[in-house]
């Protein structure tokens, strides 16, 4: 929206520069100037000497100095501009980029700035600014990454707490129940740290150009990680059933694809409270298909894709808590280990997720006959 708002003003500044070059008619400059002034965006022309020719109104709101005492004054007397290094800008040496302005009304804000140059009839020449005010935008963003830094330096102590007593508990338990939950534990501990991992390449932009996480690429036991995942989420286990119906072995980030299977079970645990989830693992060409189907109350045709956008909330579901993101961070968990995912109607009339990853080795699993395990969790 701002780009837009920023070409179509830089157009309005273009044409006024062309009317004023081509000695158009008193009663077409006037129009054309009407045009500029009604525009919601501001616009600043400045002859070569550097004196303001036209300041239109949104102008004027923007830096404080009504029109009448801009015009005809030279545009330094005006305002500056600095970039983010402190150095100055000189507006007729700008094309386009995002400074800091300071206007001699003592304001201090950040614009986007786009200028377009052209002849004069004198020989001189014009140039039209238009500047977009960018200071909330920038605010936000200066909050966002503060609030980003702080999650990541504050996150390592206590997971590193966690992680460490943790450790202490596994050599003390025998009981097989406490055992798996401190399993359980040592799962959560390893994903969040992958989490935390993320969060610094983001802090710190160092993430891979093609903005997709980094992920490992090795052979998957998909039916033991399924059950490590269920330990996970008790609710969910106790009234899930799961069926393999031939061993597969996938390839991908084992700590990705169980990050995913969370983000799906919980997901069913929010939205589908009671009835069974059907989890199911099957061959389907050179891919191993993870499906997992509630009973709740789905999804309409059209939000089956909208639901893997961000902040995507269904019209069904919007009085729960959630942020709408679990579904578009596991369908980029799984495009970064080559994969997919893919939101169908279940059977049970619910919502149906398929985890599709490449096969380990797609012959031997075609050529192992047909079987079915049929496990009711706990597992």
């Amino acid at each position: 929206m701002l780009g837009g708002a920023v070409s179509a003003a830089r157009a309005l500044g273009v044409l006024w520069a062309k009317a004023w070059a081509a000695h158009e008619p008193r009663r077409d400059a006037i129009r054309l100037s009407t045009i500029v002034d009604d525009c919601d965006v501001a616009i600043v022309v400045v002859e070569q000497s550097g004196r303001v020719a036209v300041w239109n109104t949104a102008m004027a709101r923007l830096t404080g100095t009504a029109a009448g005492h801009a015009v005809g004054r030279h545009v330094i007397d005006l305002f500056t501009l600095t970039r983010d290094d402190g150095a100055a800008a000189d507006l007729k040496e700008m094309r386009c980029g995002t400074v800091r302005m300071r206007t001699r009304t003592g304001r201090s804000l950040w614009v986007q700035i786009s200028v377009s140059h052209s002849a004069a009839p004198d020989g001189g020449g014009l140039f039209t600014a238009v500047l977009t005010d960018t200071s909330a935008t920038r605010h936000l963003d200066s909050t966002r990454h503060l609030l980003l830094v702080s999650a990541h330096h504050e996150l390592h102590s206590p997971l590193t707490v966690i992680s460490g007593h943790a450790q202490l508990l596994s050599g003390a338990v025998t009981e097989q129940g406490t055992r798996e939950s401190v399993e359980a534990i040592h799962d959560a501990v390893e994903m969040m740290q992958h989490v935390i991992r993320d969060l610094g390449t983001v802090v710190l932009d160092t993430a891979p150009s093609s903005g997709r996480p980094v992920t490992t690429s090795e052979t998957i036991d998909v039916s033991r990680l399924l059950r490590r995942a269920l330990q996970n989420i008790p609710s969910v286990a106790g009234r899930s059933s799961l069926s393999v119906l031939c061993k597969v072995a996938m390839r991908g980030d084992p700590v990705r694809l169980r990050q995913c299977l969370l983000l799906v079970l919980d997901n069913a645990d929010k939205y589908a409270p009671r009835g069974t989830v059907s989890i199911s693992v099957r061959a389907q060409g050179d891919h191993g298909v993870i499906s997992i189907a509630d009973e709740g109350p789905g999804l309409a045709d059209a939000e089956l894709q909208q639901a893997l956008t961000p902040y995507y909330r269904s019209a069904k579901t919007r009085n729960l808590p959630g942020a709408g993101l679990g579904l578009h961070i596991a369908h980029t968990m799984m495009t970064a280990m080559r994969g997919g995912i893919e939101l169908i109607h279940a059977p049970t009339g619910g919502l149906q997720v398929n985890l599709w990853l490449p096969l380990t080795n797609p012959r031997a699993c075609r050529a192992v006959p047909v079987k079915v395990e049929t496990c009711h969790s706990p597992c």
